[in-house]
Parts: C-alpha cells; structure tokens; sequence
C-alpha cells in the first residue's frame, strides 16, 4: 500500500518527534547522574574507611563529592607482645585474644563497653582504665569544609556550635582503653577506638539502594532496587562503614560483606545488563 506525500511527511514527522524525545529523556537523566545536587533528596553516601578517610559520594553514580583524613578508625601496638595480645575489630571495636591454631577467642566486652564501665578489673586478673572523648563537627554536605566543636564538662571550654542553614554536625566519640596485668610483669596494651554509631540516626525506609563490600579490600559495588542504577568503586584502604547523610544527621547504612570473587560476578553481570 502507498502513502501519499502528506501521510510520509507526517510519518516521518512523528519519528522526528519520537526521537528527540528520547534524547531529550537521555540528557535530563545523565545530568541526574553527574549533577551532585540529584543527590539532595536522597541523601549523600558517606564512605569511612580503616585509614580514618571519611569520603561522600554521590549515591546515584558513586562520583566523590569530597573527602577528608580523620585518625584512623583503631590505633593499637604494631608489635605483639608474648601472651597479651588482643585484636581490635574497627567493625564495632570487639576485642579478640589470639588462640594456638590460628584460632582468635572474641572478649565478651567491645571497647566502647569497656571504656562506659571503668575502671574495672576482669576475673583473669587484668586490669582496665581508660577514657572517652565526644565531639562534634559541622560540614556542608556539598563542600565538606569541617568545623570541629569539642564538648568538654568545664563551662569554660564548653563552645556552642556555629552554623549556618546549611551545616550538618555529626558526633564523633574517641575511645582510649589500656589494659594491664600484674602477673604477667606489669605488661601493658592500649588501643584507640573511633566511633560514630552512637549517634547514628534510624535507617532511611526509602533508601532504595544496596551495597556489596569486600572485606579485605576498599572496593564496593552499589545495586539499584528499584531504579536500574549500577556503579562501582575502589579505595585505598577496607571499607568499615557506610552512612547516609542527610539534613538531620548520618544514618544508619546496611551492607553486605561478601568475596572479590563475586563482586567481579556483579560487576560483569550488571555491566551487560546496564548497557543492553
């Protein structure tokens, strides 16, 4: 069947119409993407990792927005010392006692634990003292700039935070723990535990978002459920946390540690389906 001349032009004019649409569509939703501001109404993805670098992304593409070096998450002796040992975990500050087999006993007390009930002594004979430091810092959540507030019980020292309506303050607490045994000639163990979690928000019901980690390494792999969204990324050091900043504060963030192996399957798998 033929079409005449006005029926071809306006064929032909729809698919026009058609088209640019489409790539009208495909622009707005790449500048949602690389825009940092898309990120705004779901919050921003804060990375921390064992080195102290604490590192927003962009939840929507994984793109940095900034980045800064706090102390590391554990500090403790890099030598171990015969029979009074112990291994931090910077997960959540467990303590564990090296075993013969390679096989490591976990404490039935964290650091943070610890440190809230000193000073104390265990029924094995060894002794804990320590303390623990709170405070507070403001960042903007599109520039990162940190102004650190320090709580103190002298109303003296005590500031009240500046801030403008843009500022977010996040608490941060410092745990120093040191342990000691007489019977074993006085050898003693000290370690230094950070923490944000004790003034971490509820999770976010509408964070629609799912993050793989690798436990030995700083690589992580994002998963959109319910939005096609895949992105994935490598830092220099193990992922310990992952927050969800907002204009209230950090949330709390879930994630899955799993083997490189199966990141490297997530990351084919999706990469194919992304880009069909």
């Amino acid at each position: 069947m033929r079409h005449t001349m006005r029926e071809r032009f306006s064929i032909c004019h729809v698919l026009v119409l058609l088209i640019t649409a489409c790539l009208i569509g495909l622009a707005q939703a790449e500048n949602s993407l690389h825009d940092t501001s898309a990120s705004s109404t779901i919050g921003i993805l804060l990375v921390e990792t064992l080195d102290g670098q604490l590192t927003a992304l962009n939840a929507m593409n994984g793109m940095q927005i900034w980045s800064f070096k706090d102390e590391p998450v554990v500090k403790a002796p890099s030598t171990a010392l015969h029979d009074f040992t112990f291994v931090p975990s910077p997960l959540d500050g467990s303590l564990y006692v090296p075993e013969e087999g390679n096989r490591y006993d976990r404490l039935p007390y964290t650091i943070p634990q610890l440190v809230q009930s000193l000073p104390c002594k265990s029924s094995t004979g060894i002794f804990y003292e320590g303390s623990k430091k709170d405070s507070w810092f403001g960042i903007d959540p599109h520039s990162g700039p940190r102004r650190e507030n320090n709580l103190s019980l002298d109303p003296k020292e005590r500031m009240c935070p500046v801030s403008s309506n843009t500022t977010v303050f996040i608490g941060r607490t410092e745990y120093t723990l040191s342990m000691f045994q007489t019977t074993k000639k006085g050898k003693r163990w000290n370690v230094t535990y950070v923490d944000y979690s004790a003034h971490l928000l509820p999770a976010d019901a509408n964070y629609n978002f799912q993050h793989f980690t690798s436990p030995k390494t700083g690589r992580i792999v994002t998963l959109g459920t319910t939005e096609p969204i895949f992105w994935s990324n490598d830092f220099s050091s193990v992922i310990v946390a992952l927050y969800l900043l907002k204009d209230d504060g950090i949330h709390r963030l879930k994630s899955t540690a799993v083997g490189d192996e199966i990141l490297d399957g997530l990351i084919q798998i999706e990469s194919k389906a992304y880009y069909l």
